[in-house]
């Protein structure tokens, strides 16, 4: 249970989420999903050709996607709910306004992908 918050350590800010106008990260989510099949197999003791979904639901893990998802989630809700006083919240609030078409953040794409309006919150 160590391997998967050791995988996602600061992934809030180098993953980009999957949305219907780019591929975001999903190579790389994919390679990250392929250890914690591996974690998930070496923790309940099943044979390399059970079903990932039938392994992570034994280990008692979300599904990677999901998990990614949530993570990233948690991450955007955080940002969103900063005070009128921290020194991120005007640059948060117009990164959320608008779609950034040059030099994106992860931020950006998160925030856009998830819908998550920082003015609402």
């Amino acid at each position: 249970m160590v391997a998967v918050p050791k995988m996602l350590y600061a992934a809030d800010l180098y993953l980009i989420p999957e949305s219907n106008s780019m591929k975001g990260m999903k190579g790389f989510i994919d390679k990250l999903a392929k250890v914690q099949r591996q974690v998930s197999l070496h923790i309940t003791g099943m044979l390399r050709s059970a079903p990932t979904d039938t392994v992570d639901a034994c280990a008692d893990i979300l599904p990677f996607h999901l998990l990614v998802r949530r993570l990233l989630f948690h991450a955007a809700t955080r940002i969103a709910t900063l005070p009128s006083t921290h020194p991120l919240f005007k640059h948060i609030n117009r990164v959320a306004e608008r779609y950034v078409k040059n030099h994106r953040a992860p931020i950006h794409e998160t925030l856009w992908v998830l819908s998550i309006p920082p003015a609402k919150f």
